[in-house]
């Protein structure tokens, strides 16, 4: 399940991944999830979705027929979240999944 964070005075989104993920380059999920167009700009006391990526977090076999817009469609509703999918799975050609790999799926509710 997706975690709730309020931002503090001078707080990062790449601090708050490093906080939650272990690892600051993950940023980007977050800023996607919340829809934040500038990562450089959040406000105090901002409250951010922080979506689960851990080991319970869902997971789904690739199937023939799948991609990232269809598989965040059928997950969150909304295509244009691929990029999560891909950023959390460390997917640098979202084009590109194979048949039989086992995705992260975020939970951003």
């Amino acid at each position: 399940m997706a975690s709730k964070h309020t931002t503090a005075r001078g707080e990062t989104l790449s601090g708050i991944a490093q906080d939650y993920y272990g690892d600051a380059s993950l940023y980007p999920i977050i800023a996607l999830v919340n829809k934040i167009a500038n990562p450089d700009i959040i406000r105090v006391g901002q409250v951010l979705i922080i979506p689960d990526i851990g080991p319970d977090a869902p997971r789904h076999r690739v199937i023939s027929g799948d991609t990232l817009s269809k598989l965040a469609r059928r997950y969150y509703g909304d295509a244009t979240l691929y990029d999560v999918i891909a950023i959390a799975n460390s997917i640098s050609n979202p084009d590109r999944i194979d048949v039989g790999e086992v995705l992260i799926i975020p939970d951003i509710t």
